[in-house]
């Protein structure tokens, strides 16, 4: 959230403006007898010199009293920084307020009364490096922030009745591609009553997003009670992204001591991004209530419910400011995690391969290489249970480590099928053109569980596992699949199979047909063995061999992953002898997503004869 960068301990900045117009104030009883005019030119020197900037004052006025001054100033402009397009960076079209010259001589600044008429402040940052708020009074080495700004909340100036009227702040930040134009109103003290407030509303645009603010505190006297919390509540509207803060805080002068109840939705995490910058991925839509504390550069946060799409959150975490780039800290828990609302980490969009071409299978969203290289982060995410229809995944544990652009995966551990995945993935963006390096290990997976809900459940047994190693480039899963180079592994000994799969593989006709009419049986598997060489984005198969008591299956294939193609061919040899056994080879042919099944019509015709 502080990336959406204010200005550099914004309470020196205003704190300088305020010197720049009470500079003068302390010379106050030795001018005591000067002229309007004499007084005027002397607080526009001071001020110009202090500011760096030109001050000028179009009309001062002083009734002169015992013990209190009146003062209207009016027409007050402070330049703004060269090249910029406003002449100035504050201007304000009255001052006026009382003033207890007495207590000036002892250090105290005392007003009865204090009314700014139509100011208005325009902060504009143009790069990393220029800020129209960087004043001469703000360089190192100079205190004249530190002397105005005090230490002890009983040192601020003490103000009977304060009201602002028609504030202006206009804040642009040309490298986020911010702008923003608020209005700011006060009515504290006196009639107003020591309870009322301010008030700061604004639209603007964030990354070409509409950007709105409401936001409303309590009184500024509040700061002189170090005991008593200052209240804010804020309402952001970005897009389709809404935030709401309820909270208090310790010192708003310094933005610390941050404690608020914070509500958050929207309908896609990766649009945090434009507030935050840190990188999460495509989601669905979300709504997560929790707290928000802020140490120092520290933000803390805490999620006790939440959903992201049709999956339950809960999780707490910091985001670290202090450095150059953002550092992201969390630990995420789901009790029923759906793989759908994951899609965006493989770079699928919510609801997602429904948006993919109908012929595609892997997403091409290319992934954003300058988001990954904007923060840090160090994220795990525990699910105890995992949804993925037509899959048997049952829990995941995952770790993410970002730093400086290399994401690394690790570990990356799933129940499936009752046994395990496990593994790690890199993912390096500090290229344009990022690598992926996958590798994954697959144990003691039960096949009885990719049967589920079918007739050969309860037919079909046994453990098998593998592994996959693959290195791709590109920006895409799509792309990095293109270019992949490895190998990818099945292995399985002993366990039981449905006869009925075995036998319709090899179109044994005399066999399958009783088995579709009547009771399933199984056979034993003696072994299965899948070995698969990666190359260039292409597949090829070393070896297929899946053996039982009735069938051994032996078979070849080649998969263009560029062009997700299939051509494969699978020849079963019966070890009975039946009557009608055709041994015709079985193909696998075209798309990926959708191949045609068939059998080779030139060996059936042969056969056949």
């Amino acid at each position: 959230m502080d990336d959406i960068e204010k200005p550099r301990h914004p309470y020196r900045t205003l704190a300088v403006i305020s010197g720049v117009f009470l500079a003068a104030i302390v010379g106050l009883m030795a001018f005591i007898m000067s002229s309007d005019a004499r007084f005027k030119a002397m607080l526009e020197s001071k001020g110009s010199d202090r500011a760096g900037r030109s001050l000028t004052i179009g009309n001062l006025d002083i009734d002169w009293g015992w013990r209190m001054a009146h003062v209207t100033l009016n027409d007050i402009h402070l330049a703004n920084a060269e090249d910029l397009k406003e002449p100035d960076m504050v201007s304000i079209k009255a001052v006026d307020f009382d003033i207890a010259l007495w207590k000036l001589l002892i250090g105290r600044t005392e007003m009865s009364q204090l009314t700014l008429l139509e100011p208005k402040l325009i902060f504009e940052k143009t790069d990393d490096d220029t800020k129209n708020w960087d004043l001469p009074a703000l360089s190192s080495g100079n205190a004249v922030a530190e002397s105005v700004v005090p230490e002890n909340r009983h040192d601020f100036p003490i103000i009977g009745h304060l009201q602002i009227t028609d504030g202006t702040v206009i804040y642009r930040d040309h490298t986020k591609d911010l702008n923003l134009d608020l209005r700011l109103n006060a009515a504290q003290g006196g009639d107003a009553g020591k309870e009322a407030g301010f008030t700061l509303t604004g639209t603007g645009t964030l990354s070409q997003k509409e950007f709105k603010i409401d936001a409303n505190g309590g009184s500024l006297f509040a700061l002189q009670e170090k005991s008593k919390p200052f209240p804010l509540k804020a309402d952001i509207t970005m897009g389709a992204t809404h935030v709401t803060l309820d909270g208090t805080f310790e010192d708003p002068i310094k933005m610390e001591g941050v404690n608020a109840a914070l509500k958050l939705k929207g309908a896609n995490l990766a649009d945090l991004f434009y507030l935050t910058t840190i990188p999460f991925p495509i989601t669905p839509a979300y709504d997560v209530d929790g707290r928000l504390k802020k140490n120092g550069d520290l933000w803390l946060f805490q999620i006790d419910q939440g959903r992201v799409g049709t999956s339950d959150l809960a999780g707490a975490g910091s985001y670290d400011v202090s450095g150059e780039r953002g550092f992201f800290k969390a630990s995420f828990q789901s009790n029923n995690l759906k793989v759908k609302d994951l899609g965006g980490f493989i770079g699928y969009a919510p609801e997602t391969k429904s948006e993919l071409p109908k012929d595609k299978l892997f997403p091409d969203i290319p992934l954003n290489v300058t988001r990954l290289r904007a923060s840090d982060m160090d994220v795990s995410l525990n699910a105890k249970k995992l949804e993925a229809p037509g899959l048997p995944l049952q829990s995941m544990n995952v770790r993410f480590n970002l730093d400086k652009g290399l994401l690394v995966v690790d570990p990356l551990e799933f129940g499936i099928a009752g046994g395990t995945g496990k593994g790690d993935i890199r993912v390096d963006a500090r290229s344009d053109i990022p690598k992926m390096d996958l590798d994954l290990q697959l144990r003691r997976m039960d096949m009885q569980d990719f049967f589920n809900n079918t007739r050969f459940e309860a037919m079909s047994g046994g453990r098998f596992g593998g592994r996959a190693q693959i290195t791709g480039t590109g920006k895409s899963l799509a792309d990095v699949l293109a270019t992949s180079n490895g190998r990818l592994s099945l292995l399985m000994g002993g366990g039981n199979i449905s006869l009925l799969i075995i036998e319709a593989s090899g179109l044994d006709i005399a066999q399958a047909a009783p088995l579709l009419l009547d009771k399933d049986k199984t056979t034993r598997v003696r072994c299965g063995v899948a070995d698969f060489t990666v190359r260039n984005g292409f597949l090829y198969s070393d070896q297929f061999i899946f053996d039982t008591e009735d069938t051994k299956l032996e078979g070849e294939a080649q998969v263009d992953l560029k062009q997700e193609l299939i051509q494969a061919k699978v020849e079963a040899h019966p070890k009975d002898s039946s009557p009608l056994t055709a041994r015709t080879p079985l193909t696998l042919s075209g798309k990926l997503r959708k191949p045609q099944i068939g059998v080779d019509p030139a060996q059936l015709g042969l056969k056949a004869g």
